[in-house]
């Protein structure tokens, strides 16, 4: 059975996202980044870390930034879900 988002979805993602663009994570530490988002009450998954990539979580999270960390630092943001 495949998950259903629930329905404010989309707009609980669209404002992570804007959260995102506004602070500009990428060249930040992963310390920094995850304090600010953890603060604004969201949450952060590290998919890759210095070339080991891990796997996504199932359960669907609007408030979720998957990120890539290389040498302490963001390199990119991924799919908020």
């Amino acid at each position: 059975m495949t998950q259903q988002p629930p329905p404010d979805f989309d707009t609980e993602r669209q404002k992570t996202e804007e959260w995102v663009a506004a602070f500009a994570p990428v060249g930040r530490s992963e310390d920094e980044f995850t304090r600010a988002a953890e603060a604004a009450g969201f949450e952060v998954h590290v998919v890759a870390r210095d070339g080991q990539v891990f796997g996504l979580r199932t359960k669907m999270s609007p408030q979720r930034i998957h990120v890539r960390v290389a040498n302490g630092q963001i390199t990119s943001t991924h799919g908020v879900f």
